[in-house]
């Protein structure tokens, strides 16, 4: 009888010792995968230049002036996604003896909309009869931008969701993890996003910049 029981309280000591060593191994991993990902703290995923239309009315007290245009306006929209909110409870590392698991939640992209002043000089402005005019100089076109950033704030929300630059964001970031927790010994990679949160909440002002 005593003998079961030295042995019985070897066998759950051994047990424990286990159970203790992988809870510490999914520990040390999670921490050190956050850890590397701490190094990317803004991972870039996608980028494009979209074209939007926009009509204006302008009124002068010089003839000829005065009447409705209609704008044509380059922006820039940037998916990148903001990994410095990354938490080790984002992380799930399972390990068995056949492979080696781990599952990673990411933040939904962000959209960056920018307007650089050397795109001032390729806004283009036609007058009623369809033509090209040039007395919009870099001045008023940047006017025009100030006045108008939540109307071009909008509309690239919507040009986005139809060229599904979020989708195209994803999927380049999925293939970047996938590469990277692959190059750290997992076998098995599991990439989600959290999709609770609004596309309207994940799209920064629009931004002016000098480049």
């Amino acid at each position: 009888m005593l003998f079961a029981i030295v042995i019985l309280g070897a066998l759950v000591t051994l047990l424990l010792y286990i159970l203790f060593r992988i809870t510490r191994k999914t520990e040390f991993k999670s921490t050190s995968i956050v850890s590397r990902i701490e190094k990317v703290p803004e991972l870039s995923t996608a980028k494009l230049t979209i074209t939007q239309i926009y009509e204006m009315e302008k009124r002068s007290f010089v003839p000829g002036l005065s009447g409705k245009y209609t704008l044509i306006v380059p922006i820039t929209v940037r998916g990148f996604l903001d990994l410095s909110t990354l938490k080790e409870e984002n992380i799930e590392v399972l390990e068995t003896s056949d492979a080696k698991r781990v599952t990673l939640r990411l933040p939904l992209p962000n959209l960056e909309i920018t307007v650089t002043l050397s795109q001032l000089n390729e806004i283009k402005v036609i007058n009623e009869s369809g033509m090209l005019v040039k007395m919009f100089g870099p001045k008023d076109k940047l006017r025009i931008l100030k006045e108008n950033t939540n109307a071009i704030r909008e509309k690239a929300i919507k040009e986005s969701e139809k060229t599904g630059i979020i989708d195209i964001a994803k999927e380049s970031a999925r293939n970047f993890f996938h590469g990277l927790l692959l190059g750290m010994g997992f076998d098995e990679v599991i990439i989600y996003f959290q999709e609770d949160v609004p596309l309207e909440n994940k799209v920064s002002p629009l931004k002016i910049e000098e480049k």
